[in-house]
């Protein structure tokens, strides 16, 4: 019998805050949907937190990998790092 996480069942505008929180805090690890529910200790399912993770890449704030982890886009990643150029 699986074992039951002591913690709450999050909302899922709160959820979504909670998985940025944690992906941001930690930017080069990458973690799958039941690894995050273990590290925020909830009890959502992990229907709900890959659903959350899914818009998170659609609006292209996280990083989907090949064996379904997810990790967070560092401004490096993305080039928005750059200095603009000025102009004269």
């Amino acid at each position: 019998m699986p074992k039951q996480l002591k913690g709450k069942k999050l909302n899922p505008y709160f959820l979504k805050s909670q998985i940025v929180k944690l992906l941001k805090k930690k930017t080069g690890k990458a973690y799958t949907a039941r690894q995050i529910i273990k590290k925020l200790k909830i009890n959502n399912s992990k229907g709900d937190v890959t659903n959350q993770l899914k818009s998170l890449v659609k609006k292209g704030l996280v990083y989907r990998t090949p064996d379904e982890r997810y990790r967070w886009i560092s401004a490096t990643q993305t080039g928005s790092s750059k200095k603009p150029i000025r102009r004269i």
